[in-house]
């Protein structure tokens, strides 16, 4: 069963993916901090995780360079509303797989799960 790891502190936005994403077969995991999410990627090991930049105890940056430098294998993808270039280039550095703009729109993240992992087919 596909892991799907949502970590955003809005439980309206957890709310909003874990919509998008569910469906047969898939199990959803949500973090609220970024280190929950760090602890969930090393733990649960998910197939892909869907992370916010803005986050309490760890940022979205802080968890992508802490997965990056431990090899964690989870692709991660970044969904801020922050538009900026060098932030986006700071994502990339730190190895993510993608980057969308907040609000995401349902297609985007299909699109996203389908090429990573091959979910919402």
């Amino acid at each position: 069963m596909p892991i799907v790891l949502i970590a955003d502190d809005s439980l309206f936005q957890r709310w909003t993916l874990t919509k998008i994403v569910k469906g047969d077969g898939v199990e959803i995991l949500e973090a609220s901090t970024g280190r929950q999410c760090l602890e969930m990627l090393r733990a649960r090991k998910p197939d892909v995780a869907l992370l916010d930049l803005n986050m309490p105890d760890l940022s979205g940056l802080d968890v992508l360079r802490a997965a990056q430098a431990e090899g964690l294998p989870t692709p991660i993808v970044v969904i801020t509303a922050d538009t900026q270039d060098s932030t986006r280039e700071l994502c990339r550095a730190a190895g993510v797989a993608k980057v969308l703009p907040k609000p995401p729109k349902d297609g985007d993240i299909r699109d996203a799960l389908r090429e990573l992992v091959g979910l919402c087919s």
